[in-house]
C-alpha cells in the first residue's frame, strides 16, 4: 500500500494557522465523519422497503 505524504508547505501553513491541537482536531473530525458515513452507508435502507412502518 502506498504512503500518503502531506507536502511540507501545506503542513507548515496549517501549523501556523491552527497549530498542532487544531491539526489533531481536524484529523479526529475527519475520522469521526468517515465512521458515521460508513455506518450510514452500511445500514442504508430505502424508504419504500417492505416491513417499515412510516
Amino acid at each position: 500500500m502506498g504512503r500518503r505524504v502531506i507536502p511540507v508547505g501545506l503542513y507548515r501553513r496549517a501549523k501556523e494557522t491552527i497549530g498542532d491541537p487544531g491539526i489533531v482536531d481536524v484529523t479526529v473530525l475527519m475520522g469521526w465523519f468517515t465512521g458515521v458515513s460508513l455506518t450510514l452507508a452500511a445500514f442504508d435502507v430505502p424508504s419504500n422497503a417492505v416491513g417499515l412502518d412510516q
